[in-house]
């Protein structure tokens, strides 16, 4: 795909900041629900967004993909949902097979507000799950209980939906591979499209008590495996580090993510790419409300991403992807023979069992997949 062909299509992430509660482990940027600021941060990204469909950025562009993240978006009315899509729809072509995703947490959801977000556009709903444990919920702070996430996703299938991502969570405090599975079952009774299964990091942990009863890196490594092993002997196809999918249910969003494709985001905190630059708005709420109503736009910051930068963020983000990177199409996009130019760091990661190459394609072993921020950093100049 040509990069001309590349900025013809893009996808949108808009960021609904507001959450009922503050999970302790979240690094994403998210604040307390004010209903004094709920419509007009609304009317803050309507403008943001009209003011980026008359930009250069997007002329001719189609929008292959949308994403409400959160924070909680589910806390939102269909009333809301409706007015954030239809400003999506008047101000830019979205494609008529466009996947469309809604992130939700199942105490926020009700059959009725599941039959309203589908009539608004939405046709794929990721759920914020994490456990099927009650035990395990009330350690991490959720504000739901495993009876509520089942009925939740039974509502959302009665009422038509297709596409269904359940977020699952390894290395809770206290969890063992016992409770683990125990989830899994769980899981597999409900059988969803798709499954995104992370491990608990913690960058800067709100109760330190808890975080003092993570497992240790060896039942971590454990953990992993019995869920990745799990979903694969159920049929589901493990593409990315962290994500597991049937056939023809992989993220299409994230996907683009991962093979370098431009985005834009929309609201506090959220980041934006269009192949030569990144930026990224400002992480507070009242400011990006200010900054929106005085000059349409809210960037914090930004930064260049040169040819070369480009080259090192493709080839990171395309190992994510289980599959591997085509080496022959890497080379059409970007020109440049991998093999070449990173043979000594290759060499060195095949020797540690980390990489592998065959029939042109360039992927983590399984090895690999648990050390791969260690395979990564081999790429990032100094």
């Amino acid at each position: 795909m040509t990069t001309k062909e590349r900025e013809e299509k893009l996808s949108f992430y808009i960021h609904i900041p507001f959450c009922r509660k503050k999970c302790w482990y979240c690094n994403f940027y998210s604040v307390p629900l004010k209903e004094e600021l709920r419509s007009s941060y609304l009317a803050a990204l309507c403008q943001e967004i009209d003011y980026y469909s008359r930009s250069q950025l997007t002329s001719g562009t189609e929008i292959e993909t949308i994403y409400l993240g959160g924070g909680t978006p589910s806390l939102l009315s269909s009333k809301e949902v409706n007015q954030i899509l239809n400003k999506c729809s008047s101000a830019f072509h979205i494609a008529s097979e466009a996947e469309v995703t809604l992130e939700a947490n199942p105490e926020s959801l009700s059959r009725q507000k599941l039959i309203a977000y589908q009539k608004s556009g939405f046709n794929r709903l990721s759920l914020g799950v994490q456990s099927f444990n009650d035990h395990e919920l009330q350690l991490l702070g959720r504000l739901h209980t495993t009876e509520q996430a089942i009925q939740c996703y039974r509502s959302a299938r009665e009422v038509g939906f297709t596409n269904v991502n359940i977020d699952l969570m390894g290395g809770i405090p206290h969890q063992t591979k016992k409770s683990l599975l125990k989830s899994l079952h769980t899981l597999a009774q409900l059988s969803p499209d798709h499954i995104s299964f992370y491990l608990l990091e913690l960058k800067d942990p709100a109760q330190p008590a808890l975080a003092e009863h993570l497992p240790d890196e060896k039942a971590m490594e454990r953990l992993y495996w019995t869920a990745a092993d799990f979903l694969s002997d159920l049929g589901y196809q493990h593409y990315e580090i962290s994500n597991f999918a049937r056939p023809g249910k992989s993220a299409r969003h994230n996907l683009r993510y991962w093979q370098d494709e431009p985005y834009l985001g929309f609201g506090a905190s959220a980041h934006s790419y269009t192949i030569n630059r990144r930026f990224w708005n400002v992480s507070d709420v009242e400011e990006y409300i200010k900054l929106i109503e005085q000059q349409n736009k809210a960037t914090a910051d930004k930064e260049e991403v040169t040819p070369h930068r480009r080259i090192e963020d493709a080839l990171i983000l395309g190992l994510r992807y289980l599959p591997g990177i085509e080496l022959s199409k890497f080379y059409e996009r970007y020109g440049v023979n991998i093999l070449d130019r990173y043979h000594q760091e290759l060499k060195s990661l095949g020797e540690m069992a980390l990489i592998e190459t065959t029939d042109d394609f360039l992927r983590l072993t399984r090895k690999g997949i648990l050390l791969s921020n260690e395979v990564f950093q081999q790429f990032i100049s100094p």
